[in-house]
């Protein structure tokens, strides 16, 4: 299945390229996001609803909504689910130029089968499963795997899916964890009468390992896979702790609350969802609210969790037991993230002796791939001046700190620079590895946050490091930000400190030297080379691991600070709904999607002259401008005078920066797919599992007539098949037959796009009756996934792709 999807993916860059206190249930309930000025990775975060009756009080009048007042449901402890072993397994292969196999399973045609070739190729055979559940004898080419699961009546099934592409039954198609991190956990829905199982693998990382369990719960509590904070001895702010909470049921539970039951130590805590998607996994998030300062290191805290939520037959309560830690080191901090509403955590290396009043440095350390944050953090000797804080790609492996990664490690930074006593002007910017290249890749895309950006065998893009050809038209306007290099001019006001082995074995040593070539040309840079050493090394010159925790570059960062306003700069952008703001300029919309825009700015005197290329509306904070003694603005030849808030240049667009596109953005706030039948419900618990697995994420799912909870919840809604028919998208239409786009029209079609909706975005996703399965070949969580507004394809790959205008209209100069 995952080959599959890659290879649908590769025909869609080619026809890219062709031319291309207490709490209770009616009291303090937490609602999903709580957004703070300094925590907004999207120009303009979502507004949370206060509390679940002034979100149901927001709904339309016509909403269906339930009658009376509702009661949770009695609350029971957790069982402890019992695991499946010892069953007969077969192997299945397909010919090398077709699979039969996964279309079948993918439309939920998955039954035992009998072993022999079929006339289509596809090849049943005895295989070996070892008692943990690797499948030892698999070889080595990709395929498949089927098993017939005993599961008792009263029982439901979830499973760990390790080095796994995807797992099916006639009700569920889940993905695995490709890497193999023993993390993972997804329900299973079975048919009773027929309890098959099967799934895909490709053993590049190994051979696959798969483990089952029943449980008589509808939900399942995964410690195993818990987002928690270091509990510091002494400290009693409130801490957030995210689990993975797997829904065993078909259905979507509503009305969701997580709490955490009173204690001794803690204070009873509330926090509200719309729902808990069904047949996935996701992230809930349980406020810690201590009511006295965490006592002394080695103490263990027992923490009651409990889930409540509308189409439970229960409420049920499980125990997580954390343990104190010192308050001295480092340690984990977590927060509550605005993009997802997921809690995410970071390293925290402090000052060994932090002293009020005091404002310290902040080191923003990105990690490299298959890293911990706090393994990264652990990497750095303490310093008196500064902070490390290390966040993550929302996954050791992540997002390569484009994309999520990207924007998880701005709301890191923004939650550490609330949270301690940071001087704005002395922030740095540095990383190792995937973790160099984005160091790399946010230093040019956020321009005006560091004062230094501090690359260890970093790499400049995905096409300099891997050899893979650049993608061309809409596909490679969508993932333009990837192109590092074309970005550099952006740093050419901040050092620039580039680390790297001589012997470097997993990244080349010419990334290093190209890249600090290529910024000595724009800004003062510093390059060193350690002979002799490979990717990780250390020469026993600092305290900390030298290759991250280089002395000569702290000592620079220390001797360097950044202009509080810049107001001569060149500053070049790739889009307004990816980079839109340097200084006191926010771009809102350029005037074409098919190129970057560019902002000149020089002072002189009281007056600020702006030159721009392919601005469409431009916007300028006059409050900074008035404060800085600036009183007029000329942009291309018109000048304006500094008053009021913001000055706003150009024709104002439908389109602005925090509702811009491409697809992807419609992720980047919280989000909700809206099923209307079985067949798509199974399509959103697939996409919200894999977000879970590879992001670390909460997502939302709801049948068609509770999509209104979702949206007066603050979620940007994902309507998927029927569920879309009504919304309006300017010179695309579709039915079942066919989708037209323009003049062209596009017969047995799938469908994506995203689109206005109120103040925020919204997308949707579409194929013909019998094809719904097409969806699951554009998944769009990954930093290579990137993809314009609109998308037309098929089995064979993209049939037509573009972007809308700035006003969301159609254009045909704009796609292909």
């Amino acid at each position: 299945m995952a080959t599959r999807c890659v290879m649908l993916v590769a025909a869609l860059l080619i026809c890219a390229a062709c031319d291309d206190g207490g709490a209770d249930a009616a009291g303090d309930v937490r609602v999903l996001i709580e957004p703070t000025p300094d925590a907004q990775p999207d120009p303009d975060p979502p507004d949370a609803a206060p509390n679940d009756a002034a979100a149901l009080d927001a709904l339309p009048a016509d909403a269906e909504v339930d009658a009376g007042p509702w009661m949770p449901p009695p609350v029971v402890p957790v069982t402890e689910p019992t695991p499946i072993a010892g069953l007969d397994w077969l192997r299945g292969t397909v010919p090398r130029d077709a699979d039969p196999l996964g279309p079948e399973f993918e439309d939920g045609d998955v039954h035992y089968p009998p072993r022999r070739t079929r006339d289509d190729g596809a090849r049943w055979y005895d295989t070996v499963v070892e008692e943990d559940g690797t499948f030892s004898h698999w070889g080595i080419t990709a395929g498949y795997a089927i098993g017939r699961v005993p599961v008792p009546p009263g029982q439901r099934l979830f499973a760990t899916p390790d080095r796994v592409s995807a797992l099916y039954t006639p009700g569920s198609v889940q993905p695995g964890d490709p890497y193999g991190s023993g993390r993972a956990r997804v329900p299973l829905v079975v048919d009773p009468d027929d309890p098959v199982v099967a799934f895909a693998a490709d053993p590049g990382r190994g051979a696959p390992k798969l483990q089952l369990f029943t449980t008589p719960d509808e939900v399942f509590f995964h410690f195993g896979d818990r987002t928690a904070p270091d509990l510091r001895a002494g400290e009693a702010a409130p801490l957030w702790l995210g689990v993975m909470v797997l829904n065993l049921r078909p259905e979507s539970a509503r009305t969701v609350t997580a709490r955490v039951v009173e204690s001794d130590q803690l204070e009873a805590t509330a926090t509200a969802y719309p729902a808990l998607p069904g047949g996935a996994v996701s992230q809930l998030g349980f406020e810690l609210r201590p009511k006295h300062p965490w006592p002394e290191e080695g103490a263990e805290v027992p923490i009651h969790l409990q889930l409540e939520a509308r189409g439970l037959e229960h409420g049920y309560e499980a125990e997580l037991v954390l343990t104190t830690r010192a308050a001295a080191g480092n340690y984990r901090q977590t927060f509550r993230t605005p993009i997802d509403g997921s809690v995410q955590y970071y390293g925290v290396n402090p000052p060994p002796q932090v002293e009020p009043g005091r404002q310290y440095a902040l080191a923003l350390s990105l990690h490299g791939a298959g890293v911990e944050a706090i393994g990264q953090s652990g990497s750095y000797a303490a310093k008196d001046w500064l902070y490390v804080i290390a966040p993550t790609n929302r996954r050791p492996f992540g997002f390569d700190w484009e994309e999520w990664g990207r924007f998880n490690a701005l709301a890191t930074l923004d939650d550490a620079m609330a949270r301690f006593a940071i001087d704005p002007l002395r922030v740095y910017l540095t990383g190792h590895s995937m973790g160099g290249h984005g160091s790399w890749h946010v230093g040019v895309t956020t321009p005006d946050r560091f004062a230094l950006v501090g690359p260890s065998a970093g790499w400049s893009s995905f096409y300099s490091y891997t050899g893979v050809p650049r993608p061309e038209g809409p596909v490679g306007r969508a993932r333009a930000h990837s192109e590092t290099m074309d970005y550099l001019e952006n740093l050419a006001a901040h050092a620039v400190y580039v680390i790297h082995g001589d012997a470097d074995n997993n990244v080349p040593v010419r990334e290093g030297r190209d890249m600090f070539a290529a910024a000595s040309e724009v800004t003062e840079a510093r390059y060193h080379e350690q002979p002799g050493a490979g990717h990780w090394w250390s020469a026993g010159i600092g305290q900390g691991t030298d290759c991250v925790d280089w002395p000569p570059m702290f000592e620079w960062m220390a001797e360097r600070s950044r202009e509080p306003f810049r107001f001569d700069f060149h500053f070049r952008s790739p889009s307004p709904g990816y980079s839109p703001s340097f200084s006191f300029v926010r771009v809102e919309a350029a005037a074409s999607p098919l190129a970057d825009v560019f902002v000149d700015s020089v002072r002189d005197g009281d007056t600020v002259r702006l030159t721009t290329n392919n601005v469409r509306h431009l916007r300028l904070d006059a409050t900074l401008l008035a404060a800085a003694g600036v009183t007029r603005v000329e942009v291309d030849g018109e000048a304006h005078r500094v008053v009021g808030e913001a000055i706003d240049i150009g024709r104002p667009a439908g389109k602005r920066a925090a509702a811009y596109g491409p697809f992807n953005q419609v992720f980047r706030r919280p989000f909700c797919f809206i099923a209307p039948d079985a067949t798509h419900a199974r399509l959103a618990a697939w996409f919200i599992s894999f977000w879970a697995i590879i992001g670390n994420g909460h997502a939302c799912a709801l049948p068609a007539e509770r999509a209104a909870e979702a949206q007066a919840a603050g979620y940007q809604l994902i309507r998927l098949g029927a569920a879309a028919t009504g919304q309006a998208i300017d010179g695309i239409e579709w039915d079942d037959a066919q989708v037209r786009v323009g003049d062209r029209a596009f017969a047995g079609a799938a469908f994506m796009a995203v689109h206005p909706d109120g103040d925020a975005l919204g997308a949707v996703m579409v194929a013909p009756p019998g094809k719904a399965r097409l969806l699951l070949g554009l998944t769009p969580f990954s930093s290579r996934s990137g993809l314009p507004d609109y998308v037309v394809f098929d089995a064979n790959g993209g049939r037509a792709l573009g972007f809308f205008d700035a006003d969301w209209h159609l254009d045909p100069a704009f796609g292909r």
